[in-house]
């Protein structure tokens, strides 16, 4: 799909949902494009963005992991109690 027709349906959806005029959210939804294109090549710059990516991941598994083990220590200590 090539970029006015993008740009050409988000303002349509955005007129139908009521939203601004359409120069005022062809302006906005450029904006939007750009910032998004930005991050990305952030990301894929110089490799800080990715290291920064891998141990935001690492961290919650393992954070998710500890607690997922906390929780079957748990149970398996009350389960003989249970009956």
């Amino acid at each position: 799909m090539r970029g006015g027709d993008r740009e050409a349906e988000m303002v349509a959806m955005e007129e139908r949902l009521g939203g601004f005029d359409a120069a005022h959210t062809a302006a906005r939804w450029h904006g939007l494009l750009l910032r998004g294109e930005l991050a990305v090549l952030e990301l894929s710059g110089n490799g800080a963005g990715i290291l920064a990516a891998a141990n935001t991941v690492i961290s919650t598994f393992l954070l998710v992991f500890v607690a997922e083990w906390g929780d079957k220590s748990f149970f398996s200590t009350i389960e003989p109690y249970g009956d």
